[in-house]
């Protein structure tokens, strides 16, 4: 046994194999570090999306603010002229009514990025489990409680308005 085995040989066959696990674990290093980079990029890429939907939604929101204020003036206005005789107080009355009715809810509700990161599971690039978790609650709440108050709110505008028309 020890005849067939030479030693000289032997070292190379060593050295070619720790060469190569070496130069694969150079290659695998560097595309981890790529592929970190990649997705470091990706996720700034988010982020700045991601503010850019937040200014978007506290510009509309205050816009719908603006607009529910503006809808509570009318409709307090078409109470006071309703109860007036005059008949062109009826027709103010209605006026103010179809401001509100024809207005409606204007905003439609489009996924955010971070729904979409949700949605492909890019949302494991926060590695922040306390901001992933608040901006989960923020688009969460954007989507089962603003969007169900303006629905509703239409809704009993248009009961309101069939209410009136008879």
């Amino acid at each position: 046994f020890w005849a067939l085995f030479d030693p000289a040989g032997t070292k190379k066959y060593v050295t070619q194999i720790s060469l190569i696990l070496l130069s694969l674990y150079i290659a695998t290093s560097v595309d981890r570090c790529k592929e970190a980079n990649k997705d470091q990029a990706k996720l700034q890429e988010y982020l700045r999306a991601i503010q850019v939907d937040i200014k978007e939604e506290i510009k509309v929101d205050a816009m719908n603010l603006g607009d529910c204020e503006q809808d509570i003036k009318n409709l307090g206005l078409m109470l006071y002229y309703a109860k007036m005789p005059q008949p062109d107080s009826v027709e103010l009355a209605m006026n103010n009514f179809a401001q509100v009715f024809w207005r409606g809810v204007f905003r439609g509700f489009h996924p955010t990025t971070f729904d979409l990161m949700m949605e492909s599971g890019d949302a494991n690039l926060l590695k922040d489990i306390n901001l992933r978790n608040k901006l989960a609650t923020v688009f969460a709440f954007r989507r089962t409680v603003i969007q169900a108050d303006l629905a509703q709110f239409d809704q009993q505008t248009s009961l309101c308005a069939a209410e009136l028309g008879k």
